[in-house]
């Protein structure tokens, strides 16, 4: 049997928490095992000194140190780790974002909990999970007159 993928949850709710880290294990037969829990980004990077999981399911609004802030210092002093976004809704964040964090993957709090454990065993052999987002755009005001640029600069050009 292969090694168990080590995985940390970092969600400040308790009862997301206990469903996440009683769940996943147990769905995974064997497959996941959870390493670290913590309610915020600062009680995570207290118990990384003692053992480095191989991903990080990190809430991005802890209280003490949100998740960008978290994942800042994870890249900087963990970037081996793996960070996985966990978020309500997949207009909670700005992908742009986190890929300057180095977060590749996110996974929703209502996805199944068969879904994420088949998204972490993805992730750990390298694949890309994330939500198709959907932003939606207010219909543009006849009031407001739209201003387009009339002139491109040469380093605003794309080939």
């Amino acid at each position: 049997m292969m090694k168990p993928i080590r995985i940390a949850v970092v969600e400040n709710n308790p009862a997301t928490r206990m469903m996440l880290t009683g769940l996943i294990p147990s769905l995974s037969q064997g497959s996941v095992e959870i390493l670290i829990e913590a309610a915020t980004g600062a009680e995570l990077l207290f118990k990384l000194s003692a053992q480095l999981p191989d991903i990080i399911l990190l809430d991005m609004f802890t209280p003490v140190m949100e998740g960008i802030e978290t994942s800042g210092y994870l890249k900087a002093l963990f970037p081996e780790i793996t960070v996985v976004a966990l978020a309500s809704d997949a207009d909670d964040f700005d992908p742009a974002l986190l890929e300057i964090l180095g977060i590749q993957s996110v996974l929703l709090r209502k996805q199944p909990i068969e879904f994420m454990v088949t998204a972490i065993e993805a992730i750990a052999s390298g694949s890309v999970v994330m939500p198709k987002i959907e932003r939606h755009r207010p219909e543009p005001s006849s009031q407001i007159p739209l201003l387009r640029s009339v002139f491109l600069l040469p380093h605003q050009l794309v080939r």
